[in-house]
């Protein structure tokens, strides 16, 4: 005689048709206006992977554009920053506040004892309505308690890492892109790929973030900034390249020639003074700057004073507004109706 088949009180399936489904992921600005040209800026609702090389300003970059993309959310928006490598960058993140005009408690700091908590850290501020965006510091850095309290050999230790991760990226990953979080995860790049740019596809965790991530960047610096300070020639920074190897979200770019100025992040002006230009919105005739014929500034030094002015300020954000709305506009046009792609497509039709 058979045994009854019992029946299993399954769990509700939401199904959705593509109609009612958002297919537009959006993006926050980071106030750098040749990435949010080029890549629309940081992914919500998405894993954005940071990769770099040590010291290249990794850290710097990303505290650079979250807090700059503070100012497009609401005030109750924070940013959760998970620091696993417990290093001190108070100075860095009240600076950046200061410039973006951004309160310091809109700023959440934690620094976890091993990765497990650093995790159970994560996991809480993807629940909360309050953190749009989340930064963990590095990936490297978190180390499961075990790892810790024993003495295990390197690939032990990695392969704990490893599955700690992919654990809790796993359980997370759903919940981030129906609260519509950003999670930044920056990673370093293995020992062995430093000297090869082109072959930097392995990272210290592998390929764990590698397939769940919806866009990599990779930063490569390349040559030094110089300025002569009391008679001594000093490296004052780098020119950065920001590669995107993958981007399912947006379109993959190489964006190069950013100006990086060590614990000054990169310089925001450059990009929207030339395209000023070019809209004629600031005419400059090589020996000053004019707005409407009335001089501005006699050079780049002059011009930065004038923008950090009182009346400057006014001027330069009504300025930086304009060419946001038009390159927002430009870059969603290139992304739905991509030229090369429907060129290619049709072109034999």
């Amino acid at each position: 005689m058979r045994k009854p088949i019992r029946k299993r009180n399954r769990r509700p399936i939401s199904l959705d048709q593509l109609s009612v489904v958002d297919v537009d992921v959006k993006f926050l600005k980071t106030g750098i206006g040749e990435i949010d040209y080029e890549i629309g800026g940081i992914p919500q609702g998405c894993i954005l992977h940071v990769a770099g090389e040590n010291g290249v300003g990794k850290t710097t970059c990303i505290l650079q554009f979250t807090i700059n993309a503070l100012r497009y959310l609401p005030e109750d928006q924070k940013i959760g920053y998970c620091d696993t490598e417990n290093r001190s960058w108070g100075r860095m993140i009240k600076y950046f506040c200061k410039e973006a005009g951004i309160a310091e408690n809109r700023f959440l700091f934690f620094q976890p004892d091993y990765g497990e908590e650093a995790l159970d850290q994560v996991v809480e501020w993807v629940e909360d309505p309050e953190v749009a965006i989340i930064i963990i510091d590095s990936l490297k850095g978190i180390v499961p308690k075990d790892v810790i309290l024993k003495n295990l050999e390197e690939h032990e230790q990695q392969q704990g890492q490893c599955k700690l991760l992919d654990r809790a990226l796993r359980s997370i990953i759903a919940r981030i892109r129906r609260n519509n979080k950003s999670l930044i995860l920056i990673d370093h790049l293995k020992e062995k790929q430093l000297n090869s740019f082109l072959k930097m596809k392995e990272t210290a965790t592998g390929n764990t973030v590698k397939f769940m991530s919806s866009s990599r960047w990779f930063i490569k610096a390349s040559k030094w900034i110089k300025k002569t300070i009391k008679g001594k020639e000093r490296k004052i920074g780098r020119m950065l390249n920001i590669i995107v190897p993958k981007s399912t979200v947006g379109p993959m770019m190489d964006i190069s020639d950013l100006r990086f100025i060590f614990r000054r992040g990169i310089s925001p002006y450059r990009y929207f003074l030339k395209r000023a230009i070019e809209l004629g919105i600031i005419t400059h005739d090589g020996k000053a700057y004019y707005i409407k014929e009335k001089i501005i500034a006699k050079n780049n030094k002059d011009f930065v004073r004038w923008v950090r002015s009182p009346n400057g300020k006014k001027a330069w954000d009504k300025i930086v507004s304009k060419i946001d709305d038009i390159d927002t506009k430009n870059f969603y046009d290139f992304i739905h109706t991509d030229p090369l792609v429907f060129d290619s497509e049709f072109k034999n039709d």
